[in-house]
């Protein structure tokens, strides 16, 4: 549970609890420094139905039945909806000693993160809504080397949990492997990054196509075209434009200047300029004659 008391934010019991179909209540117990009137404040993830109540149980001295509304809640960071109990959500305390109990109806699953326990004094309807806190600045500090690249084998805890909230936060939630189905060795893959397992000269995030300079997905074998790439699908060599066939290391006539990605540029010689009887220029320097 974590408990405001006198304003003073204090997390003292925050973790993740999963409520399945087969075990449908969790019981927490805190102890609350000063005797008073409280507001909770339920902290959950709800993916998978629609809005149903949760029932609360909670004796601080007295015993107070409730409950809280679970509705739909795929989010990554969670939603929140307080505790209501003979139509009040402020309920007294008169024991230092809580003990809340929550019970999901049959057939609903409940992921339940934490429980705020909030003085009266202190309680505002801002607070179900999660306020975040702003890390920003140590992230730019700490992370931002090397253009945000963050190395799974040598970044921080830091860094690397910054990364893994952020990615959270952006897709809505985790993201799955989506390793394909031929080309990946198993369809698990890396929890940060999401880089599934490839099969030999098999490239990409989900192992779904053939490295440079291989043709044949997903048996990827290697191009036989000498330094030229090859068609990724059939296999055919790839010759720059304007070279000559089958080597394509050299430059069709009236070009110059072979490069084996760009291949050759036309010379574009001036005929009334020139003195050969053709309008070839050097295949090196393109000069016109």
């Amino acid at each position: 549970c974590s408990f405001l008391p006198n304003n003073d934010f204090r997390d003292s019991c925050k973790y993740l609890l999963s409520l399945p179909v087969l075990q449908n209540a969790a019981v927490y117990s805190a102890r609350v420094h000063t005797l008073g009137r409280y507001v909770f404040i339920l902290h959950y993830h709800q993916p998978l139905h629609p809005t149903y109540p949760v029932q609360v149980f909670i004796n601080g001295g007295l015993i107070w039945q409730g409950h809280a509304n679970a509705s739909f809640c795929p989010h990554g960071y969670g939603c929140r909806s307080v505790l209501i109990s003979e139509n009040q959500i402020i309920l007294d305390v008169t024991d230092n000693e809580i003990f809340l109990t929550v019970q999901v109806p049959d057939g609903k699953t409940l992921w339940l993160d934490y429980v705020l326990v909030v003085p009266e004094s202190s309680y505002s309807s801002s607070y179900l809504s999660e306020q975040p806190l702003d890390k920003s600045y140590d992230f730019i500090s700490n992370c931002g080397q090397n253009s945000f690249y963050i190395n799974p084998a040598t970044a921080s805890p830091f860094c690397r949990s910054s990364a893994i909230s952020l990615s959270a936060f952006f897709n809505n939630g985790a993201m799955p492997c989506g390793c394909h189905e031929v080309g990946a060795d198993s369809d698990t893959c890396e929890p940060f990054g999401g880089q599934c397992q490839c099969r030999p000269n098999v490239i990409g995030r989900d192992c779904s196509q053939c490295a440079t300079g291989y043709w044949g997905f997903p048996n990827c074998r290697l191009c036989q075209c000498g330094t030229r790439l090859c068609e990724p699908v059939t296999g055919d060599c790839i010759c720059p434009p304007r070279t000559l066939l089958p080597e394509c290391i050299q430059c069709e006539p009236q070009t110059f200047g072979c490069h084996p990605l760009v291949g050759c540029e036309v010379c574009n010689c001036s005929r009334p300029g020139v003195t050969a009887l053709d309008v070839s220029c050097d295949t090196n320097s393109g000069q016109c004659r």
